[in-house]
């Protein structure tokens, strides 16, 4: 409850080009999806769409670099934690939203969910390239970006194989892709963490 006070200013912090864009791109994704194209052809599209919409609220909730706020941020009411959970929160109510949305058309021509899963993989699979480059390599935003890109881009090209693998295969990798970026995001934060205390 004390959390949703700042969900609402980390929502409304968003710039409306932000939803804007989200929307328009949403909007193509359900023209393409609507197409005669066979489902193998459509979905790399799709994916690659909705893993393009997550990165447009993800440049602005958890690339720390984003409006200049570091300074405002360490000296508000609200700890690094809270920030960190109220952004997450707001990244997965707005992921799951555009993904619901992305998978009307395959609910509507009743597609098996196996079919649908692997939308999720591209955003999945490139935000956890993004975290490991951040942890490891770079925290540069622009090559955080573009190993998240690159990342999603080729498993959207992927798509055929990876129906091929089955819902369970799928089902696996996505737990596992999960239980990862929980530990790598761990990291990230803890090492953030020690990074504003040793700066204070």
């Amino acid at each position: 409850y004390s959390l949703l006070p700042l969900l609402k200013l980390q929502m409304l912090s968003l710039p409306g080009s932000v939803y804007g864009l989200a929307l328009a791109a949403v909007l193509v994704q359900q023209i393409f999806s609507f197409t005669d194209l066979p489902l193998l052809e459509v979905l790399p599209v799709t994916g690659m769409l909705h893993a393009v919409i997550v990165l447009l609220f993800s440049r602005h909730l958890m690339l720390p670099g984003t409006g200049n706020m570091s300074e405002i941020e360490k000296c508000c009411r609200y700890s690094y934690g809270q920030i960190l959970m109220a952004r997450l929160l707001c990244l997965c109510v707005l992921t799951l939203t555009t993904f619901l949305i992305a998978m009307l058309p395959g609910v509507v021509s009743r597609q098996e969910l196996g079919f649908l899963l692997p939308l999720v993989l591209p955003a999945a699979c490139g935000a956890l390239l993004a975290l490991i480059w951040a942890n490891y390599v770079s925290r540069s935003d622009i090559a955080q970006m573009t190993v998240y890109l690159v990342g999603a881009l080729a498993v959207s090209m992927m798509q055929e194989t990876i129906q091929e693998m089955g819902t369970q295969t799928v089902c696996a990798a996505l737990l596992l892709i999960a239980a990862a970026l929980v530990w790598q995001g761990k990291i990230l934060m803890n090492r953030r963490n020690y990074d504003e205390t040793y700066l204070n």
